[in-house]
């Protein structure tokens, strides 16, 4: 054990990366802090954490933003990260993806040593988004230079997050399907399991950004005066770095837990989600005891 541990700091030690000798000054310490967090892993390992932590904490910080786990292993900031690499002419690495996710369970999330640099299990659902990625997805969707494109980040973001609709819900939703209501924005699903969703506040600033790129009848996901599908929103986002529409559905759909919606009109709202689905969803709901302690004693219940 300790010939292995010391083969492991040597390896830490010999690191070193062709970057910019300015940057590698600045990334080095964080990273091997973050190497000691995770501790020590086979050569093979240790060398795709090293390769691949630091050439995304070179994005970051050519981009300025901060050195932290939680910035540099963001949903958001890895797939903008990758999805910059492939408009390079790189090919998309599912392994490197794979890497960083799970060492951000180590480094963010605390996961246990046992389950670490395991697989995820196949029926689980994504992991919501953090609060702390919302404004890195806000950024992602007002960033886009191409009015198109704009548009179509915007109403991804919106409806994904604000709505928890599916990729191909997105792409049937035109300007005339936003309703103005005097409790705020709604969207008519026409496509699937047509439905009115209300959409969460928080999340109407970037829909509006949307109406006001697209006319009357457009679609507000795609080329103007084309129409798109499910496909071109799961393209888009990867192309672009963008949010994964299967992890802002259910980070919709874990907020309104946490709100205390009612599952009713939670299951009826969601569009065909069965009861029984919800267990997935469950487990990443956390309610502090008091808030809880209000909800059982009907405080927050709808009369």
């Amino acid at each position: 054990m300790a010939d292995r541990e010391q083969r492991w700091r040597k390896q830490l030690h010999d690191y070193s990366p062709r970057i910019d000798g300015e940057a590698w000054a600045m990334i080095r310490p964080r990273l091997l802090e973050w190497m000691e967090q995770i501790g020590p892993a086979p050569v093979a390992l240790t060398k795709d954490l090293l390769f691949n932590l630091t050439r995304l904490a070179a994005h970051c910080w050519e981009q300025g933003w901060d050195l932290t786990p939680e910035t540099v292993l963001s949903e958001a900031v890895v797939e903008h990260h990758i999805a910059l690499r492939v408009r390079k002419g790189h090919a998309d690495n599912p392994h490197a993806r794979t890497t960083l996710r799970q060492a951000r369970l180590t480094l963010v999330d605390s996961e246990p040593l046992g389950v670490r640099f395991t697989r995820p299990q196949r029926h689980r659902s994504p992991a919501p988004f953090d609060p702390s990625d919302y404004s890195l997805i806000e950024s992602w969707a007002k960033s886009r230079r191409d009015a198109n494109h704009r548009r179509t980040a915007c109403a991804i973001a919106a409806l994904g997050m604000g709505a928890g609709l599916r990729a191909a819900e997105m792409a049937g939703v035109r300007r005339a399907d936003v309703l103005h209501l005097p409790g705020g924005l709604s969207v008519n699903v026409t496509v699937g399991h047509p439905r009115t969703v209300p959409l969460l506040h928080d999340w109407e600033p970037l829909l509006h950004l949307s109406l006001e790129e697209a006319g009357e009848t457009d679609h507000l996901v795609g080329v103007t005066g084309e129409v798109s599908g499910g496909n071109y929103v799961g393209d888009f986002t990867t192309k672009s770095g963008g949010p994964d529409s299967r992890r802002m559905r259910v980070t919709w759909l874990v907020t309104h837990l946490q709100f205390g919606t009612p599952l009713d009109l939670l299951l009826a709202t969601a569009g065909n989600t069965t009861l029984d689905s919800f267990q997935r969803y469950l487990d990443h709901v956390q309610r502090d005891s008091e808030s809880a302690d209000r909800l059982m004693r009907g405080s927050g219940a709808v009369r």
